[in-house]
């Protein structure tokens, strides 16, 4: 299916989600953001992993001003997530490796129990 037919056909499809990483935001980023920009607002969520802070915070930025409907959710546990996590309509700063930085920036904080292992 085409992307134009694919977008014309969205209201009848069942939900749909997007994950991208970091290497294949920024390709897309850089080559296809014009195309790409309006299929992260159609989909249903959109999951960027392994990717930088500053790549996620473009991304929040530009899909909300895209889409003033659209809310972001970014999730950090550490000192450079912080844009990230500003940028974003909900924060939530996890206790991690690189310190408490994230968590001092938090929107909502997750605390989770030591036998507990979060997979992200």
């Amino acid at each position: 299916m085409e992307h134009s037919e694919w977008m014309d056909n969205r209201a009848s499809m069942k939900r749909v989600g997007l994950v991208l990483d970091g290497e294949t935001l920024e390709f897309c980023l850089e080559h296809y953001w014009h195309e790409i920009l309006p299929l992260m607002t159609h989909c249903d969520s959109v999951l960027v992993c392994r990717a930088s802070p500053l790549q996620i915070e473009k991304v929040v930025i530009n899909v909300k001003k895209y889409d003033k409907k659209a809310v972001a959710l970014a999730i950090g546990d550490g000192g450079n997530d912080v844009s990230m996590l500003h940028a974003a309509d909900v924060g939530v700063g996890l206790p991690g490796e690189e310190g408490s930085q994230a968590q001092s920036m938090y929107r909502i904080l997750l605390s989770l129990p030591s036998n507990i292992v979060l997979i992200v």
